[in-house]
């Protein structure tokens, strides 16, 4: 995608580099959900070509696209100070085993 048309929203990417070796790629959820209802798979490989490529398209590509959250603003996802936001967090609860 472009600059032009790339828009604002959510990476969806599941890859992980571990030594620059190995990698691992895949749709895997780990959730309850995706364990019990989906179809999930991954793949680890251990080729250092492969990883170099997954860590250039990441650190080049994604990774400029992505901002930094800091532990002031994660503690306030976790324990929000907004009343409205309290309450959805409590309504989330309520299907959390279902999502």
């Amino acid at each position: 995608m472009t600059e032009a048309t790339r828009q604002q929203g959510t990476m969806h990417s599941k890859f992980a580099m571990v030594d620059g070796r190995r990698s691992l790629v895949g749709s895997y959820n780990l959730d309850p959900r995706s364990e019990k209802l989906n179809s999930e798979s991954a793949i680890v490989f251990d080729q250092p070509e492969l990883s170099g490529r997954l860590r250039t398209a990441f650190f080049d590509n994604d990774l400029s696209y992505s901002r930094e959250v800091t532990m002031a603003q994660a503690m306030e996802f976790e324990t929000p100070e907004d009343v409205i936001q309290r309450f959805r967090k409590s309504i989330g609860h309520l299907f959390e085993q279902h999502l």
